[in-house]
């Protein structure tokens, strides 16, 4: 259920949030004309959380980048003011709490989990270069053990991180059915790799 609806260029909370505790504090406290503090973080936090948000299918991060960039006005953060707003954080904790399941919950953090984990491994070289020691000969033809760095191929710690990026793949999957039998879906879409992995 939605609480939140942008429209007509402004956001409207329904009669229900404004019910919540949390929410009707901070729409109390807000002394500034036709309650525009308040609607301001509601925006904010529809943009972040609401599965209408047009950033809905793209990690938090990500999301959190762009919500600053293109709907933050003035100099705080949507970070920084959860941290500063009395009340803000526990709004957005409720907000999350009424609006998503939590296996939908588990599922978004487990997409932001895989978007970060298939960054961690495109960081992982193709090669590393190890130093050992060898046995040897020197001009004279006495032995010796030489200090030499050779590359080898990384194949074991990539294939590691291509298995567990698989098993995340596969949670993913598991959340989804679970979601779908909730008589919901889940709109964030990811292309499956790495399949053919035993």
């Amino acid at each position: 259920m939605e609480f939140l609806y942008y429209e007509n260029g402004r956001i409207q909370v329904t009669e229900e949030l404004l019910s919540v505790p949390v929410f009707k504090d901070m729409y109390d406290t807000d002394k500034s004309k036709a309650k525009g503090k308040f609607r301001y973080y509601m925006l904010l936090m529809w943009y972040m959380h609401s599965e209408s948000s047009p950033y809905d299918n793209i990690n938090d991060i990500e999301t959190e980048r762009l919500v600053n960039e293109k709907h933050v006005t003035g100099r705080s953060a949507w970070g920084d003011l959860l941290g500063s707003i009395k009340g803000l954080r526990a709004c957005r904790d409720e907000y999350i709490k009424l609006t998503m399941s939590r296996e939908k919950q588990q599922y978004k953090k487990l997409m932001d989990d895989i978007d970060a984990y298939i960054e961690f491994l495109n960081d992982i070289p193709l090669k590393k270069k190890v130093t050992t020691y060898v046995d040897d000969t020197d001009d004279e033809g006495k032995d010796i053990r030489r200090k030499v760095t050779v590359d080898f191929i990384n194949s074991d710690e990539r294939l590691a991180a291509q298995k567990a990026l698989k098993d995340m793949y596969n949670l993913a999957d598991y959340l989804k059915e679970r979601i779908k039998k909730q008589g919901t879906t889940v709109k964030r879409r990811y292309k499956r790799i790495f399949d053919k992995i035993n």
